[in-house]
């Protein structure tokens, strides 16, 4: 499959220099990208990031595209897509809190812990050499593994983040890492209905 690149992302993040950013789980194709693709982007105000890719995307709409924002949550989360020819091209995912994970509880403090101790990463397009921001390695290690834990039954492909952290293994500061993730995350306690536990045990035991 070839790449789509019909948007020059280097041009948006340059844009993004002075904002407090973060890339969530960034692909290592990255700034190159295939039709219906998405980036993650954790930051402090959605609404300002969202203001600046849509004036920024103008000049794509002179050539055709359509650009729709979805908030997802109030103020906290919104879907910013390029659509050419009626088909999705490229979707900016802003989020400005956690997202509402079901299987792992997370301390909101980590949202902020993760961008502010982003990673600074430079990047080259066809043009131009730009700068990004990404999650520190333990940071991304967490985030993936959260992801993981939150989808692996019942999506296949989430695979891939146990393949990442596997692979840094031998690299991994492994105290680091655990007490990071033992402080910003729990598991949920297990809810249980007890009248129908109580009728289960007096059925099974009369039998």
């Amino acid at each position: 499959m070839n790449f789509s690149n019909k948007l020059d992302l280097s041009k948006f993040f340059k844009e993004f220099e002075d904002e407090q950013y973060c890339i969530i789980k960034l692909d290592k194709n990255f700034p190159n990208y295939y039709e219906y693709s998405d980036i993650d982007i954790f930051c402090y105000d959605v609404l300002k990031l969202a203001d600046k890719i849509f004036k920024n995307g103008q000049n794509y709409i002179d050539r055709g595209f359509e650009i729709k924002a979805t908030e997802v949550c109030l103020n906290t989360q919104v879907h910013i897509d390029f659509f050419i020819g009626g088909k999705l091209d490229f979707r900016f995912d802003l989020y400005q809190n956690i997202p509402d994970y079901k299987k792992i509880l997370i301390k909101p403090a980590f949202y902020s812990s993760v961008i502010e101790n982003r990673t600074a990463v430079q990047k080259q397009s066809e043009t131009e050499f730009f700068k990004i921001y990404v999650p520190c390695k333990t940071d991304e290690l967490i985030l993936r593994y959260i992801e993981f834990v939150e989808y692996y039954d019942i999506r296949a492909d989430k695979i891939k983040h146990a393949n990442y952290i596997n692979s840094y293994a031998n690299k991994l500061d492994k105290k680091k890492f655990l007490d990071k993730l033992h402080f910003y995350t729990a598991i949920p306690e297990a809810k249980c209905d007890e009248k129908k536990i109580n009728k289960t045990f007096i059925e099974n035991s009369k039998f």
